[in-house]
């Protein structure tokens, strides 16, 4: 089976993977981390897997888990993109990283997190900062 991650660089992007990564081996699955974009791109592919590969080897040394990236074009609904995507994985769990938003922030904007925790097949696994 799959453990699939939401990526993409914030704050708390790295928390997030140690998390992943404790529960795809705590599984015994594969880690796939989605990074959603507007657009397909070969040398944003190349960086990422350069980049995660260097967090991911200080996180799980000596290749401890199996690993991959995905981009997904998005379109207008990431969540929407993101589920389908991690549903074509066939993933068994969904991690994925949350902000703290203000009341108007929330009642005014729609959250990318809260629609795919409401939408989701699979368990989803919030973590915070």
């Amino acid at each position: 089976m799959t453990v699939a991650v939401a990526h993409h660089v914030s704050a708390i992007s790295e928390t997030v993977l140690a998390e992943a990564i404790k529960e795809a081996g705590f599984r015994q699955s594969d880690l796939v981390l989605i990074n959603v974009t507007d657009t397909l791109d070969l040398d944003k592919d190349e960086a990422l897997q350069v980049g995660i590969g260097d967090v991911v080897e200080k996180l799980a040394p000596g290749g401890t888990v199996n690993w991959r990236v995905e981009i997904v074009a998005a379109g207008n609904d990431v969540a929407q993109a993101l589920l389908d995507a991690a549903y074509a994985l066939g993933a068994e769990l969904l991690v994925l990283g949350a902000r703290q938003r203000s009341p108007m922030a929330k009642a005014f904007l729609g959250s990318v997190t809260q629609s795919v925790i409401l939408n989701a097949r699979m368990p989803v696994l919030v973590v915070k900062r």
